[in-house]
């Protein structure tokens, strides 16, 4: 993240065309560890496969703070873009124990809940195909996931 955003906000000022940008965050996957962690990157609560040496809510605080440290970082990338359209999600969920899995490594339903986010400007194209199937495909799956 600290090499990653200043390449991009050099690439991006020197830029007066359309951009796509995409951005993949690794702070917060295994072993949730960020740049000033008060926490040893070594050893981590959240192992694949490590079983009863891992700790599910030391997970969870762990990426929770990373993820706030990349809400914080990302807010002037964001800012930037603030007239165009954004999309936020994730390549994967974790396991942190359920039906004693532990990871990404497996299909299981955590492994497979992400966030998806979207922030459409008011002249989007809507009647695109792409745009169509992907509001369907996300509406049908969000509709499922509420029942």
């Amino acid at each position: 993240m600290e090499k990653q955003l200043p390449w991009l906000d050099e690439k991006l000022a020197k830029n007066n065309r359309p951009v796509f940008v995409f951005l993949n965050i690794g702070e917060t996957h295994f072993p949730y560890y960020r740049l000033g962690s008060q926490w040893n990157k070594e050893y981590s609560h959240c192992q694949p496969m490590a079983g009863k040496n891992n700790d599910a809510q030391e997970c969870q605080r762990r990426q929770k703070a990373c993820l706030e440290y990349i809400d914080a970082r990302v807010a002037p990338l964001l800012q930037s873009f603030s007239h165009s359209n954004i999309i936020i999600t994730a390549d994967h969920g974790d396991c942190w124990g359920e039906d004693t899995l532990w990871g990404h490594g497996m299909h299981h339903d955590k492994v497979l809940e992400v966030p998806l986010l979207m922030r459409l400007t008011s002249d989007y194209d809507s009647d695109q195909p792409f745009f169509q199937q992907l509001m369907k495909r996300t509406y049908s799956h969000i509709k499922d996931i509420l029942k």
